[in-house]
């Protein structure tokens, strides 16, 4: 067998992102989802990008012989090409019997998405074999579009060999000889793969009641075809039982409000797709991909008594202990306790201290007035990236003011204001400006981090009624000469662990 080992399955899946005509939409494109039927065995009644596990028809010599009648050069470039761009995760790489190593993984796996997508929505995505304008996928240089092709047959011979194909997999490359065509292998761009962890399957049988829970596993790469039109399609009605297309955001949101259900390799790759607005942007994203190869993608469950969270790709003990220790202990609990310490506000201590717009325009830079004034859109440019579900820009944003105020109060040591009477004022206005930025961000970061924020608030004497968005209002005298609340302590104490983090 071509595709199966000890411990899981290998699979190919395709997202489907075609051009939309509805000019509502925030994005340019839609995605294909389709619903699993309840009855499945693996993921029931979840929604997923069209695919199945390989087959050995996938791997099929006979696919050398219909792709070498091709009458250019385009199939020794293709092999040349896989040949040449380095070494993919080990799906693609592994060794296989002779009979299946004909033709390269890379093309069997593209076969493999192409085949189950037709099965199961009934898009077929074929090139005549005496199409003269394909393009391999080494000449990036010169192609002017990177989408795919539909496949040209009647209806009702469409909905025979659909039937056929669904039934065995051999019938595809019948088909693909009886048509006189080929795969559309060059318009899909590698775009990640993932393998199912060990817990998913374990918490599936666990969940179940029995040990008769899902025990499949699978080892899938992700291809991605983009196409200048929604296509025709419609569910199977046996694995599927509703096809839709969904713009990116609203693709998010849908599962958000559990109108959707996704699962973590669907949800992660949809949020890939938020960075692209425009087909035409992604389009140039896939091409600049043609020589580059993914990494296998292995999410690590933990299970706690009270839920499960999930360790995405990229994720490590050392970054996480970074980001936690440098963002959130160093650059924001630091600046709370700075500029509510006593040590510093001797003079006008548990203050939150009114601005005084003279001090500002003539002590701080230009450079600071300016940031000072933009923090006010801040509320805005934060509301775009959260409708858009893009809560690392949210991040960014909010990390950008906070560490412009601890420059500010690296700048102009409050430490040594306070000593002379004549900088009295300026400490002021100083220190109201780093709280106000305290403030605004804090209320901005709510949706993130509710109960770290809830304390940074409390801190800065701003009751509950008073944390919506409509209540920013950078430099109101609403906020003036406010008494802080209590400290309830360090902010968010680092981190430290005597274990190398992993």
């Amino acid at each position: 067998m071509a595709t199966i080992l000890k411990h899981w399955r290998e699979a190919a899946t395709l997202i489907i992102a075609a051009k939309s005509k509805n000019i509502a939409n925030r994005y340019s494109y839609e995605i294909l989802m389709l619903k699993r039927s309840g009855k499945s065995k693996f993921m029931p009644s979840w929604s997923v990008f069209p695919g199945g596990v390989a087959e050995d028809a996938d791997f099929s010599p006979e696919w050398v012989g219909l792709f070498s009648s091709l009458d250019n050069d385009i199939w020794p470039k293709t092999f040349a090409h896989f040949a040449n761009v380095g070494q993919g995760p080990p799906m693609f790489s592994r060794q296989r019997d002779e009979h299946y190593s004909k033709i390269p993984s890379e093309v069997a796996f593209r076969i493999c998405a192409i085949r189950e997508t037709f099965e199961e929505c009934g898009i077929l995505l074929t090139r005549s074999s005496n199409d003269n304008k394909k393009k391999t996928l080494t000449e990036s240089t010169n192609i002017a579009k990177n989408y795919g092709k539909i496949g040209n047959i009647t209806i009702s011979d469409f909905e025979i060999w659909r039937e056929k194909v669904d039934k065995d997999a051999t019938q595809f490359i019948k088909m693909c000889q009886e048509f006189n065509m080929v795969p559309d292998i060059w318009s899909l761009t590698e775009w990640s793969n993932w393998l199912t962890p060990v817990n998913m399957v374990n918490k599936d049988r666990r969940a179940s009641g029995t040990d008769k829970g899902s025990k499949r596993r699978y080892d899938t790469a992700f291809f991605l075809c983009l196409l200048d039109t929604v296509p025709d399609a419609m569910h199977d009605d046996k694995e599927t039982v509703h096809l839709q297309w969904f713009p990116p955001d609203e693709l998010i949101k849908s599962h958000l409000e559990s109108k959707v259900k996704l699962a973590p390799p669907q949800i992660y790759e949809i949020c890939r797709f938020l960075n692209f607005k425009d087909m035409e942007e992604l389009n140039e994203f896939c091409l600049t991909r043609i020589n580059k190869r993914v990494t296998r993608n292995f999410p690590v469950p933990a299970i706690c008594d009270d839920g499960m969270f999930i360790l995405y790709p990229d994720y490590s003990d050392l970054k996480a202990l970074d980001c936690l220790n440098n963002d959130l202990a160093d650059k924001l609990g630091n600046l709370l306790n700075r500029c509510t310490s006593r040590k510093i506000n001797t003079n006008f201590p548990d203050l939150f201290p009114a601005l005084n717009q003279e001090i500002l325009e003539s002590k701080f830079s230009p450079e600071d007035i300016k940031m000072y004034k933009s923090l006010q859109q801040l509320p805005d440019m934060v509301d775009e990236h959260y409708n858009e579900y893009n809560i690392y820009k949210v991040i960014e944003c909010v990390m950008m003011y906070i560490k412009w105020a601890n420059k500010l109060i690296a700048d102009n040591k409050p430490w040594q204001l306070k000593k002379k009477e004549e900088d009295l004022q300026f400490l002021k206005c100083l220190i109201h400006v780093v709280m106000e930025t305290l403030r605004v961000n804090g209320i901005i970061l709510q949706p993130i981090v509710p109960n770290l924020t809830d304390q940074l608030l409390g801190r800065l004497g701003i009751p509950s009624n008073e944390r919506m968005v409509k209540n920013i209002h950078f430099g109101s005298k609403e906020i003036s000469e406010r008494r802080l609340g209590e400290s309830d302590g360090v902010l968010y104490p680092k981190i430290v662990t005597s274990n190398k983090p992993s």
